[in-house]
């Protein structure tokens, strides 16, 4: 497996990460640790998660699954969002408690200490602010998480507010570099093959920051898994679990169509295509791709070692005028 490094952080992660949000919603320990075991197994060592995610119940997961091969992986988590309880009626439910979410300095120190403890480690390889705080000057925020980094308690900082905008990056940036603190490593952002807006200003930005893009929903939410040819929504599926995301499938039917011939002509699986397609772009740090069995994971693996042609790339851009938003 490929290993990128994130800046000058000394942070080294395989092309291709495992996003670990299903195991606080979906899934019980032994299938996360089916699933985390097999990604040791196969080469990947970045673990992207959240500390708001089944309240917790995520990092627990991990830290169990992983046992005494922590120094094995980069633990990448987050904080600020309000803490994710599960689904109700295939929507999001999510606390009302605001004391409990937000970027102050408050709050930061008291739930990276939450984190630490649920994944039973005493540093945190990449540390992410996961939403934006209106309330909280940009200041208060990379004075406090520059703390942590002194103290040794986190390694580097991530931006991964879902509606972060390059504006947004630049502002913390240029705050940082004033003030001599530490200034953000990495950008998470929603990037795929069908969902292109972060081309416009995000990865611009990235490339003036010498950070690297962390893609997440690679497959479009699914709609890159090749599981809904001609628009036939499987039982168990995203889309069947989440119906408000069903929307974005009609849009979208005639572009996933001609990735999928394009995969097939290849020879591989059309959600392989999509992570080969966003890891041989050299912005990208690690492409987070969740997973929700062992076999998934020897999938998306294999993807990582998958080098597209610049004649494939060229057809997949005709095949997928973006941006196609869901």
């Amino acid at each position: 497996m490929e290993m990128r490094e994130f800046g000058g952080t000394g942070i080294r992660a395989s092309v291709v990460g495992l996003g670990c949000n299903n195991f606080g919603i979906y899934q019980n320990a032994a299938q996360a640790e089916a699933v985390v075991r097999k990604a040791l197994d196969v080469g990947i060592n970045f673990l992207d998660m959240a500390g708001e995610h089944g309240s917790g119940l995520e990092e627990s997961l991990v830290a169990e699954a992983l046992g005494p091969r922590r120094k094995e992986v980069i633990i990448a988590t987050k904080f600020g969002q309000a803490e994710m309880l599960g689904l109700k009626d295939g929507n999001m439910v999510f606390s009302g408690d605001k004391t409990r979410q937000g970027a102050s300095r408050r709050w930061i120190m008291q739930t990276v200490e939450e984190s630490l403890t649920r994944l039973k480690t005493d540093y945190i390889d990449l540390y992410q602010v996961h939403v934006a705080d209106p309330e909280t000057p940009r200041e208060e925020t990379l004075r406090a998480l520059d703390d942590l980094v002194r103290q040794g308690k986190v390694r580097a900082l991530g931006e991964a507010a879902a509606f972060a905008t390059a504006d947004d990056l630049n502002a913390s940036q240029a705050i940082a570099a004033a003030n001599g603190l530490t200034p953000f490593a990495t950008m998470e952002a929603n990037y795929s093959i069908l969902v292109r807006d972060a081309e416009k200003t995000i990865i611009p930005a990235l490339r003036d920051h010498k950070m690297r893009l962390l893609p997440y929903f690679p497959l479009a939410s699914g709609l890159l898994s090749g599981k809904y040819r001609g628009g036939a929504i499987p039982t168990g599926s995203r889309l069947d679990r989440m119906p408000f995301m069903k929307a974005s499938l009609p849009q979208n039917l005639g572009a996933i169509d001609r990735l999928q011939a394009i995969a097939d002509g290849r020879g591989i699986k059309l959600a392989q295509l999509a992570i080969a397609w966003l890891a041989g772009n050299p912005i990208v740090g690690s492409v987070i791709a969740g997973a929700t069995s062992a076999e998934q994971v020897v999938q998306n693996a294999a993807a990582g070692g998958i080098t597209l042609s610049a004649a494939e790339r060229a057809e997949i851009e005709v095949s997928a005028p973006g941006p196609i938003q869901g």
